[in-house]
């Protein structure tokens, strides 16, 4: 009997999470019977009409959060939390040379060594990418458009070697319009 009983409640709760998920899943127009093209369909009409509308309203975005007004905060960012302040900039770009010097003899005494310790060689390429992201970030927020597009350039290259926040950073890049890049929301939801 008390078989029966727990059967009986894993399968309430079964049937509860069950009809939860289909409640989570259904729209007024893209219901469950519906087919997933259609729901795509649904969510790029969606997109794009968003899209429309805040294209509509550049003009005022422009007037509202002007960049190139010395005052101004913007762009104001929260993410990534660590870029550096102009004190620490000229201290990291010295770091990263260092780490780069570093990795070109580590890589050379491997190879005439013949060891090769990939753990080894995935902390220094982890943690020079990492430094060239926080150069990288500072960069990009910076007044300069030749700076920015320096720092678009970094971030470009650590998402195209995989770099989780370059990856994003630069799919904000292609969102947000940084660094004299045209805006490609859809490329940037690729990254």
């Amino acid at each position: 009997a008390s078989q029966i009983a727990a059967t009986k409640a894993t399968f309430t709760i079964a049937m509860t999470a069950t009809a939860a998920l289909t409640v989570l899943h259904m729209s007024p127009t893209c219901s469950t019977t519906t087919t997933t093209t259609l729901c795509e369909d649904e969510e790029s009409r969606n997109f794009d009409q968003t899209h429309k509308h805040h294209r509509s309203q550049l003009r005022f975005y422009k007037q509202k959060w002007y960049w190139h007004n010395e005052n101004s905060c913007l762009p104001n960012v929260s993410w990534p939390p660590n870029i550096p302040d102009d004190s620490m900039f000229q201290s990291l770009k010295v770091d990263l040379t260092f780490c780069k010097r570093q990795q070109a003899g580590k890589s050379r005494r491997r190879n005439s060594n013949g060891h090769n310790n990939d753990n080894d060689n995935d902390n220094d390429v982890e943690i020079l990418q990492d430094l060239e992201f926080r150069i990288a970030s500072f960069m990009l927020l910076q007044q300069d458009e030749e700076t920015q597009e320096e720092g678009l350039s970094l971030i470009q290259q650590l998402a195209e070697h995989g770099h989780p926040d370059g990856m994003c950073a630069y799919a904000t890049c292609l969102n947000d319009v940084r660094a004299g890049l045209e805006i490609n929301p859809k490329a940037a939801t690729s990254w």
